[in-house]
């Protein structure tokens, strides 16, 4: 994986976001893996979708999984948030990727 920046506005639930898992170039077969997204708000220093962290692994064998943002998950307006996504393998084993995932969102204008 490398650097990316995903665009949002506050309080969006959907699309879900979609990532292919990579190591070093590779894609990671996902399976026996569980995934986790976790979303730590800048500007509260909070993570902010403690309670639902899990990704569905949509593609195993290459490496997609998605997340499902719910209510709550980007309540800032103009918000920075710095997010990771973690592997899990079936000894418990976690691998936290390095390349950073961002969101920045504005504010909404629909209330």
């Amino acid at each position: 994986m490398s650097q990316q920046i995903i665009y949002r506005v506050q309080n969006d639930t959907g699309p879900d976001e979609l990532f292919t898992i990579t190591r070093s170039g590779a894609v990671i077969n996902l399976t026996g893996y569980t995934v986790k997204f976790g979303i730590k708000s800048l500007l509260t220093n909070t993570v902010t979708n403690t309670a639902h962290q899990t990704c569905t692994i949509t593609d195993a064998a290459n490496g997609v999984c998605t997340y499902r943002f719910v209510a709550g998950d980007l309540p800032d307006p103009g918000g920075d948030y710095l997010c990771d996504l973690q592997l899990t393998d079936a000894a418990t084993l976690n691998e936290t990727f390095y390349d950073t995932i961002r969101i920045k969102t504005r504010a909404e204008i629909i209330v």
